[in-house]
């Protein structure tokens, strides 16, 4: 079934690429997606699908999903997009997946796949003689997606890739800081120097903190977390043939683990996505003090009305309505 998501509702997440190829990696590995129309107050390009998942107790749901693609690279036109994705969505959660490189130092290799656990923004610098001194701007990734990656185990994901990986392996996961800025980085002596504040550090890329920071600064500060592909080391060697031959691996490799750790059920299913409906709350049983007194106030009442109706009878009067000359009632005989 073609996804029902009208322009303008509340979805539950947004993905969010820098390149075409990683968004088309995304949509390849999503049911029945389908592009919406150009909107006059917008002028972002979206596609969105419905995702069915299921949750580790069998039961089922569906996501409502939004691909994006950046206009170009970098964190200005991640923050801009991202901003312009969320006013409009409204989403729960926002999710940065594409490729990025890695850091050999942490045992990273090309074609796995870097989880953040924190985003280290490194492009605020003072510039002095010595050199720059680098002003870091950390924000963290969502709790829960990360609780979820770190507790997804299932290594059958890996049959969405689809692409025949360049040597023979497999993808490993890693988890840890990374590093974000406007720079194409291909000098390993500069991220050498980043980690030497950030040991941990496990990779470098250049749209999260820009994204990340929409996402904290939006009213409803949906959730951020990122998926990485590893393309390159960062270093010298970035941008060979022997390299570049890695780029559609690693965006296919990130796009099918996000995907199968959505299938998952990371998240709970919003409101409106839960089947069935929200009964009326059940009346509160009346005490049965309060049932003798109701019922001893009814008696008296009756007995009222009937010593009335006998004296009326009895003198012959009747009670009319209310006198339109402003009393309360008028006895006529």
């Amino acid at each position: 079934m073609v996804s029902s998501i009208p322009p303008g509702s509340r979805v539950d997440l947004v993905l969010v690429t820098a390149l075409p190829e990683e968004r088309d990696a995304l949509l390849d590995r999503l049911p029945k997606y389908q592009q919406l129309p150009p909107a006059a107050d917008d002028i972002r390009t979206y596609f969105t699908a419905d995702l069915p998942v299921t949750f580790p107790d069998n039961s089922t749901g569906t996501y409502r999903i939004v691909v994006m693609c950046l206009l170009g690279m970098g964190r200005v036109q991640a923050a801009a997009a991202t901003a312009d994705a969320i006013r409009r969505w409204r989403p729960r959660y926002t999710l940065l997946v594409g490729i990025a490189g890695g850091i050999a130092a942490r045992k990273v290799r090309v074609g796995d796949i870097l989880i953040a656990d924190q985003i280290v923004d490194y492009e605020l610098q003072k510039l002095t003689p010595q050199g720059p001194e680098v002003r870091w701007d950390v924000q963290r990734t969502d709790p829960r997606l990360l609780e979820a990656c770190n507790s997804y185990r299932d290594d059958s994901w890996q049959e969405l890739i689809q692409i025949k990986r360049p040597t023979k392996g497999q993808p490993r996961r890693h988890l840890g800081p990374i590093a974000s800025g406007d720079k194409v980085i291909a000098f390993d002596e500069v991220l050498t120097r980043y980690r030497d504040v950030w040991p941990k550090l496990i990779g470098v890329e250049m749209e999260a903190a820009g994204a990340a920071t929409a996402a904290f600064q939006s009213p409803d500060k949906p959730g951020f977390f990122m998926v990485r592909g590893v393309s390159d080391l960062a270093d010298e060697k970035k941008g060979s043939s022997h390299v570049e031959k890695w780029r559609s691996y690693a965006c296919a490799v990130a796009a099918s683990f996000t995907v199968a750790l959505l299938r998952n059920g990371p998240i709970p299913l919003s409101e409106k996505s839960t089947q069935g409906r929200i009964e009326p709350p059940t009346p509160k049983p009346v005490p049965e003090s309060t049932k003798e007194e109701s019922s001893i106030s009814w008696n008296l009442i009756r007995e009222n009305l009937a010593r009335r109706e006998f004296s009326s009878q009895d003198s012959n009067v009747k009670i009319s309505g209310t006198d339109t000359t402003g009393g309360t009632g008028q006895k006529s005989k």
